[in-house]
């Protein structure tokens, strides 16, 4: 009788140059449909049509996949977290955000028994819980979640790395929401701080936050700040993209509505 494990390697080399779709069939049909390559190659394919936007496809592919692996591995095994995780990103743009909060709760809690409370893993689910939180209004509890991997990060990885800056920008969306506009002026500027250093002044990443930075101070009332955070922002998306860019025009738009606001300003209030 031939080895199992050979005959997985030799239906994967005879699939790997298939299209997804066929690939995860041919090997449902040789392997049988409880099998660790099925269940990868049905990860594959519901990643392509992730990619492509079919949601609620690739939402039952990894559906499937979490199917097979929780039998094949038990509930509480770093790939039934894994495979969890990937269901919740395909549920996110389907606004699922309750389902999503349970789901990301249990790939949390597989984490932490596995790797402990203090991992990078656990950081990075913390972070994935406080997406459907936020989509769900619970921005508290998002704050708190947000605010904890913030922490963790910095102690596991140090303050100056692109994590943390990542993290806070997560953390700023939520205090934004509240309504907590100091606070989030001072994470933001500190998300800065560590992209610059980190990317130099020229770099996609450094615009993207200069631009978060400025829309708080446009919503603060610090016109002229904002003004002069999205001149700076569209002056370096057209040296990195060319006039002809959505992120330049996305950056005319920021500027203008600044410039806007100025001009409505009461004359004493305005800028100088």
């Amino acid at each position: 009788m031939s080895d199992p494990m050979d005959r997985e390697v030799a239906v994967f080399s005879a699939a790997r140059r298939l299209p997804a779709g066929e690939r995860a069939t041919l090997e449902k049909r040789l392997l049988g449909n409880e099998s660790p390559a099925v269940a990868a190659s049905l990860n594959r394919l519901a990643r392509f049509l992730y990619d492509q936007g079919k949601f609620a496809d690739a939402e039952t592919g990894y559906r499937e996949a979490l199917m097979i692996t929780r039998k094949l591995r038990g509930n509480e095994h770093i790939e039934v977290a894994d495979a969890l995780d990937w269901l919740v990103i395909v549920l996110a743009p389907q606004h699922q955000a309750a389902e999503a909060e349970a789901l990301q709760r249990e790939a949390l809690k597989i984490r932490r028994k596995l790797l402990g409370h203090e991992h990078p893993s656990v950081a990075n689910a913390l972070i994935n819980l406080a997406i459907p939180l936020a989509e769900q209004g619970k921005l508290a509890e998002a704050e708190s979640v947000d605010r904890e991997a913030v922490e963790m990060r910095r102690k596991l990885l140090g303050s100056d790395c692109p994590e943390v800056a990542a993290a806070l920008h997560n953390l700023v969306r939520v205090l934004v929401g509240q309504g907590k506009l100091d606070e989030a002026e001072t994470m933001q500027r500190e998300a800065v701080a560590i992209l610059r250093n980190l990317r130099g002044t020229d770099h996609p990443e450094v615009a993207n936050s200069l631009c978060r930075l400025g829309i708080i101070f446009r919503d603060e009332g610090k016109l002229n700040d904002a003004e002069t955070l999205q001149r700076e922002v569209l002056a370096i998306r057209r040296k990195l993209l060319g006039d002809e860019h959505a992120d330049v025009a996305n950056s005319l738009c920021n500027l203008a509505l600044v410039l806007k606001r100025i001009k409505l300003s009461p004359p004493l209030l305005r800028p100088v």
